[in-house]
């Protein structure tokens, strides 16, 4: 889990570095993303089943607002991947 947490952490500071609009596909990522690090904190059962929820959440925003082919959407995969991994 503690690598999914600096991959989530290295894409909020990519995300924030970059100049997004308010309601921007990247700034709604960005809010997703930092859920996931809020929820990370906590380590029970709750947080756990929160941290699901919100990933299927992100995911669900990634198919149907990122741009297939973009360097974002291939980071958000990456991520999805990796808790995917984490989950089973």
């Amino acid at each position: 889990m503690e690598k999914l947490k600096k991959e989530i952490h290295e894409l909020v500071d990519k995300l924030e570095k970059g100049l997004c609009g308010e309601k921007s596909v990247e700034s709604i990522v960005l809010i997703h993303l930092k859920q996931l690090l809020q929820a990370m904190e906590g380590s029970d059962k709750n947080e756990s089943e929160l941290i699901g929820a919100i990933f299927s959440e992100l995911r669900r925003f990634w198919l149907d607002s990122v741009p297939w082919c973009s360097n974002l959407s291939k980071d958000i995969e990456k991520l999805i991947i990796m808790f995917s991994d984490i989950r089973q």
